[in-house]
């Protein structure tokens, strides 16, 4: 440069990651099926990134939960999400960026299509109560914020079968019905001795049997937890759209606050 004179290299810091990612290890891998119902149901509910700021809980939660999915399926687009997700405070880069956030999870979103069967559904004959306690046991045990469990007839056993297994950090929310008095013991044992987060409410609303996972992906079961593939009957564990599972929280949330504490 003339006269000796280069230029100045500027900085650029960059707000901290730390509240996108759970490290570069996959936590606990998801099925396939129900990850899928997850990065779908994500899309749905991206905000508004025009209105981004680095003091937006919104966007840090949705973008938490973005590197979160990516990362059970491919850690490198999950590192990929990560580095674009810190440029989002940069008002020149910040369009790219998202759209390579947005890219990263319509590509994961086509690789699990391409590698999942047509039909997510899962069907259970009778007596194949193991294969519906292993593969609900994993959509409880994906969860990153929050397991909400919907079903009449659930009594205790519920806390030594699935609840067990999920870490408590996540908030649990149990609406049942036939045995609430049967709950109620038991879910403050089990928050005691395991530092846990779960809470019971009675509700005569109920009909189906539905597990929201992350607020995020919804499934249905043709059979009470307790029962499923015990008896005589065949049962089922099957995922609902983006937006019937929307409406379904919607229903269920209703329902929860006017539901009795025990």
């Amino acid at each position: 440069m003339p006269g000796g004179q280069g230029l100045k290299p500027v900085e650029i810091t960059l707000p901290p990651f730390q509240s996108y990612t759970r490290g570069l290890g996959r936590i606990r891998m998801m099925d396939k099926a129900f990850l899928l119902a997850q990065l779908k149901s994500l899309l749905e509910r991206q905000p508004d990134f025009s209105k981004y700021s680095v003091q937006s809980n919104e966007h840090h939660e949705w973008l938490g939960a973005a590197h979160a999915l990516v990362n059970q399926y491919d850690i490198h687009e999950a590192i990929r999400l990560a580095s674009s997700s810190r440029l989002l405070s940069i008002d020149l880069m910040r369009e790219s960026s998202i759209a390579e956030i947005l890219n990263i999870i319509h590509r994961n979103i086509a690789a699990i299509q391409l590698a999942t069967p047509t039909s997510a559904d899962q069907v259970y004959g009778p007596g194949a109560e193991y294969d519906f306690f292993k593969d609900l046991s994993s959509k409880f045990q994906s969860a990153t914020k929050s397991l909400f469990i919907i079903d009449q007839y659930t009594d205790s056993q519920i806390f030594d079968d699935y609840l067990v297994g999920v870490p408590n950090t996540i908030m649990v929310r149990i609406l049942a019905n036939k045995y609430a008095g049967n709950l109620k013991t038991a879910v403050q044992k089990f928050n005691s001795q395991h530092q846990a987060n779960v809470s019971v409410k009675s509700s005569k609303d109920l009909h189906d049997r539905v597990v929201f996972v992350d607020d995020l992906a919804c499934w249905v079961m043709g059979q009470s937890i307790k029962d499923a593939a015990t008896s005589t009957k065949a049962t089922y564990i099957a995922p609902l759209s983006p937006d019937v599972a929307k409406e379904k929280l919607r229903i269920y949330e209703e329902i929860w606050n006017n539901a009795a504490d025990l």
